[in-house]
């Protein structure tokens, strides 16, 4: 048995908004990416018996906005940021937490079954994870779907609620481990 520690030098974690409200073709369909995060996994062969991952929201950058009535300008990004954080509640709990309870083998990967922990509160999350084969290593992909009010999130809306975030955000991590 080995732990198996991964962050930013071997991927990506991706958080993918949608927009909603009457106004919604105004809006931008966010792609953000947190920069300081960490992945460590208690591996034994080849099957993760326990995973734990912890991300950094102030590290939040905003890298692409699709749709929209404009394109986005730096501006904009540091208002969207700014705005997120407030949203996540940030400054207090600027640490979000996933802690699998559970590790199944799928014919493609695995699937964890665990508690993620955003803005103080914990709540069961089930997370599909593909791993293919790749020169000298090995792909993994992580899909999951977080619904900001679960957690006492408030998605972010202006234009008195006619331009709205959606509140289910999609959360991929992308990484590339070498094989041992």
């Amino acid at each position: 048995m080995h732990t198996l520690a991964v962050g930013p030098a071997q991927g990506t974690l991706l958080l993918r908004t949608g927009v909603e409200g009457r106004a919604a073709r105004m809006g931008h369909a966010l792609t953000l990416v947190v920069t300081a995060w960490e992945c460590c996994t208690q591996v034994d062969g080849d099957l993760p018996l326990a995973v734990e991952l912890r991300a950094q929201l102030p590290s939040l950058e905003v890298v692409q906005g699709d749709g929209g009535a404009r394109p986005l300008s730096d501006k904009d990004r540091r208002s969207i940021r700014t705005n997120a954080l407030k949203a996540l509640n940030a400054d207090r709990h600027p640490q979000v937490l996933f802690t699998s309870t559970a590790v199944q083998t799928s014919p493609t990967g695995w699937s964890l079954f665990g508690d993620l922990t955003i803005n103080g509160v914990t709540i069961p999350l089930a997370v599909d994870v593909l791993v293919k084969e790749v020169d000298g290593g090995r792909r993994i992909t992580a899909k999951a779907a977080v619904v900001q009010s679960d957690h006492r999130i408030t998605p972010y809306s202006t234009m008195l609620g006619a331009l709205q975030v959606s509140d289910r955000i999609a959360v991929d991590l992308d990484v590339v481990v070498p094989l041992p």
